[in-house]
């Protein structure tokens, strides 16, 4: 791939930084206020006898996470991410962690063997080439764990999706969905002159079990070119486990013109990376989670 005419501010569209729940969409309506749930946060249940039940809902994360939300569907079957994304309304009722905030509760009442289905909604994560802010403040956030009643009982579609949970209403219930927040990959550039003719080829691996399976907009290219020696060329997050591969296609492999060592244009070539890189030559591997950031080195040949 030969993108060496793109400016460096090339943007990625799988960037969602900022960005509310992927889950949400604005042409579909939660029914929040007249579910069938039934819900009543005032309504007292009980834990034996014939009912009626309370679910108790609540959601966890740090204080500098952006978004996370459960979804819930009442006696309409297992659920997950994809069948969500087709159902109209999209739930049946919703609960939302705001930024800012560490816990939010809410409780719903049910008739005996009332079935509910339950999906943990994360942040897409994402890769740009724009500039990152001096000061980041606030960071996607990521599913981790069901507690409390939660343990124990089957997920939505088998142990597959750990997202996703399904309840038979027998008793009082009270289910925590935890998240924390995403760590995001710097990658800069190191040089001692104008990096023409180079360019990063990029990959992501990623876990979709948490959202739609819509892929990941990837392979795209990123030219580097004109930037000063460490600056921050590409950056951002996904959720910890997933795996960036960047390949460095430098002059020779462009063949944009011929490399000759005294040539009034000399041709930039890679050097090496350095960092938090696995695997060898043109080739970075770092893994979300573990990996905090990488510099590649061009020079002229």
């Amino acid at each position: 791939m030969n993108i060496k005419n793109l400016s460096i501010v090339v943007a990625a569209a799988v960037f969602l930084l900022g960005s509310e729940c992927p889950m949400q969409n604005p042409n579909m309506n939660d029914n929040n206020s007249n579910s069938n749930s039934n819900s009543n946060n005032n309504s007292n249940g009980n834990s034996s006898g014939d009912g009626p039940f309370q679910l108790t809902i609540k959601i966890k994360g740090p204080a500098n996470g952006e978004f996370a939300r459960v979804y819930g569907v009442v006696n309409d079957g297992p659920q997950t991410h994809a069948s969500l994304e087709n159902r109209f309304p999209q739930s049946d009722f919703n609960v939302t962690l705001g930024g800012g905030e560490t816990e939010v509760s809410q409780m719903f009442t049910y008739d005996k063997d009332t079935k509910v289905a339950l999906v943990a909604v994360e942040a897409d994560g994402g890769i740009t080439s724009t500039p990152p802010p001096d000061t980041i403040e606030t960071f996607p956030m990521q599913f981790v764990e069901w507690t409390g009643n939660a343990v124990g009982l089957p997920t939505g579609d088998g142990l597959s999706n750990p997202a996703t949970l399904y309840l038979n209403m027998d008793a009082d219930k009270t289910v925590e969905a935890n998240f924390k927040t995403m760590t995001p990959i710097f990658v800069r550039a190191q040089s001692s002159g104008n990096l023409s003719d180079c360019n990063v080829i990029i990959h992501v691996d990623v876990d979709r079990y948490i959202i739609p399976p819509r892929p990941v907009d990837d392979g795209f290219g990123v030219a580097v070119r004109n930037l000063p020696a460490g600056v921050v060329f590409l950056w951002g997050y996904f959720r910890d486990g997933a795996v960036l591969s960047l390949e460095l296609h430098d002059a020779l492999d462009n063949g944009s013109h011929a490399c000759d060592a005294g040539s009034p244009n000399p041709c930039f070539v890679f050097q090496q990376w350095t960092g938090d890189c696995q695997g060898g030559g043109k080739t970075c591997v770092m893994t979300y989670g573990s990996a905090n950031e990488a510099t590649v080195h061009i020079e002229p040949n």
